[in-house]
């Protein structure tokens, strides 16, 4: 269920950006912060280590003949959604989901600390707001585009899990 952010009454529908003024300078930052993890598989065990676990599958490739490879990375707290796309060896990030509580983000965003009323003057409203079983789901898009969005998941008022998702073409 979607519900607007600035009426928490009203269901079904969604908030974008553009109708939401109240926006942060840490927002920007809170989009590197996802980045950060590394562009591409050495960057991203340079700056996390060895994975705990790889899973590797195969999956169509959108633009053409073949198919590319979809590497799951499981880290101490921490995974990332790879695409290798077959035809130039090109490393994409497509996900990067957190729940590491010894991180702290732009807008002094900290998993198991951030409350919601912390978040919003952290990093101003969200753009979406969904309720998802016992889970509440807080949605930032990048530069009032779809196509990244920051997801923060948050369960008894506190920030349990990040997750970006970067747009992938």
């Amino acid at each position: 269920m979607v519900v607007r952010a600035a009426d928490s009454t009203a269901r079904d529908s969604t908030l974008h950006s553009s109708e939401n003024p109240v926006t942060s300078p840490a927002l920007p930052r809170i989009f590197e912060a996802g980045r950060a993890f590394g562009k591409n598989r050495l960057e991203i065990q340079r700056n996390l280590g060895k994975p705990l676990a790889v899973a590797v599958r195969e999956v169509a490739n959108r633009h053409g003949p073949g198919t590319d490879s979809l590497f799951t990375f499981r880290f101490p707290r921490t995974e990332i959604v790879l695409l290798r796309v077959s035809h130039d060896g090109k490393e994409i990030v497509r996900t990067v989901t957190t729940w590491d509580p010894d991180r702290t983000f732009p807008g002094n965003l900290r998993m198991g600390r951030s409350s919601r009323q912390q978040i919003d003057v952290g990093l101003g409203r969200p753009d979406t707001v969904q309720q998802k079983g016992d889970t509440l789901q807080l949605g930032y898009y990048s530069n009032g585009v779809v196509n990244d969005v920051v997801l923060l998941h948050m369960l008894q008022d506190t920030v349990r899990m990040i997750e970006w998702r970067f747009y992938v073409d």
